[in-house]
């Protein structure tokens, strides 16, 4: 419901700051989903099946990623404007409603407690704490450099939030204050297991290794091509393709031969991610379009291979308790978030902090609007031929810098 919500207010945004309200409802009920979905396989499944039914998740995940920019693009190139974009999740909702309502039930859970009680259970605090430490460093890490020097005051001040935020959290969780340390957001106990902490590292990679070129490719091809939203999703078929394709390989492998040690999935993507992201920081031109294909699928296999192989993985590491088990993939799940969110956020301040200084450079005649515009590729068009193609190889070196960030992912998993 609340993903509907979330949606039905995008796509009656009447101003920015309720588009993003609307994105923020949708964005935790999207996770609630996410995080349902992998509560109930959990239940319903034993360890050795689990692998290949978390595996299917990718499938529904590679499939969404690339038919949003598809789907969105062409209702925003249409009569029906952006707004159905949105729209359409309420469409879907309403037809699968009755499978929510008929076809899946709740887990047999003895001795469960009231609704209201579980609600009360939920840890406010941490969730607030590491909410606000996510959030100030991400605008920390956005704002500085583009809209106020790193030494301005509003910048400090984000930076000393998050990491009061951060500290916060850490003695909350760890004290277990407001909450009960089965009901911490965090589980500290896994702190205490390396193999658990690396699998967090490893996860975290994997999903930063995964959303850098699906949110970076499309841009380059914008700028270089001048793709359409429609197009760009669709250049990024050979990744996701192959994503979900060794996603299904690694999750019925392991099913199917549980003995099979899980390292070899890890080190085999790692080293993929690290081929693949050193690859393609070799191509800074619209000329090497095959070559962007090749190098995105050693990506998208890469990282398919473990991508979601945390969560079982995990729940064997952890032990066969229920509680456990639920833990388990909400520290597969936050390490998943904690590198989309962290390398996506690095990666933005990368390109406004390169491209403000390089355009700035090459082009000092253009005030500070201007270059932000002709980042997001809404103000080549009025250039002239020769300052569109200079600011083109400005911004596409940059993201050339940024694929450093894909290698750096590969090499922290081997």
């Amino acid at each position: 419901m609340a993903f509907r919500l979330g949606s039905a207010l995008c796509g009656a945004a009447t101003s920015m700051d309720m588009l993003i309200i609307g994105r923020a409802i949708a964005g935790a009920g999207g996770t609630g989903i996410y995080f349902g979905v992998m509560a109930l396989i959990t239940s319903m499944t034993s360890l050795n099946e689990r692998p290949m039914y978390f595996a299917l998740t990718g499938w529904s995940w590679g499939a969404g990623t690339v038919l949003g920019p598809i789907i969105g693009g062409g209702f925003a190139a249409s009569s029906a404007t952006w707004r159905w974009a949105f729209y359409i999740n309420l469409v879907i909702g309403a037809v699968v409603m009755p499978a929510y309502i008929f076809l899946i039930q709740d887990p047999e859970i003895p001795h469960r407690r009231p609704y209201l009680t579980l609600f009360w259970s939920i840890d406010w605090l941490g969730w607030a704490l590491q909410s606000g430490a996510l959030t100030t460093f991400l605008m920390g890490i956005t704002l500085g450099g583009v809209s106020y020097p790193w030494d301005h005051g509003r910048v400090i001040t984000l930076f000393a939030l998050a990491f009061m935020f951060s500290c916060s959290f850490c003695i909350v969780q760890w004290l277990s204050l407001c909450t009960s340390p089965n009901n911490r957001i965090f589980p500290v106990a896994y702190l205490r297991s390396a193999r658990q902490v690396i699998l967090f590292l490893l996860t975290a990679c994997a999903s930063a290794g995964v959303f850098i070129p699906i949110y970076y490719l499309p841009l380059f091809f914008q700028l270089t091509r001048g793709d359409s939203a429609i197009m760009a999703g669709v250049r990024l078929l050979p990744l996701v393709i192959l994503l979900v394709a060794s996603c299904l390989l690694s999750g019925y492998t392991l099913s199917k031969f549980p003995r099979i040690p899980a390292s070899i999935y890890y080190l085999t993507g790692a080293a993929l991610v690290l081929i693949g992201g050193t690859l393609l920081t070799t191509v800074n031109n619209p000329s090497g379009t095959t070559r962007i294909y090749i190098y995105s699928i050693l990506i998208g296999f890469g990282t398919g291979l473990y991508q979601q192989l945390s969560f079982s993985v995990s729940q064997r590491l952890a032990g066969a308790a229920p509680d456990t088990q639920a833990q388990s993939v909400g520290f597969i799940m936050l390490a998943q978030e904690m590198g989309a969110l962290v390398a996506l956020g690095i990666s933005y301040m990368v390109l406004l902090n390169r491209s403000l200084r390089g355009l700035g450079a090459a082009l000092p005649r253009l005030g500070l609007e201007d270059i932000k515009a002709i980042i997001s590729g809404d103000g080549l068009a009025g250039l002239s031929r020769g300052d569109r193609e200079l600011a083109i190889a400005v911004i596409t070196d940059v993201i050339g810098s940024i694929y450093n960030l894909i290698i750096a992912a590969g090499g922290v998993g081997l």
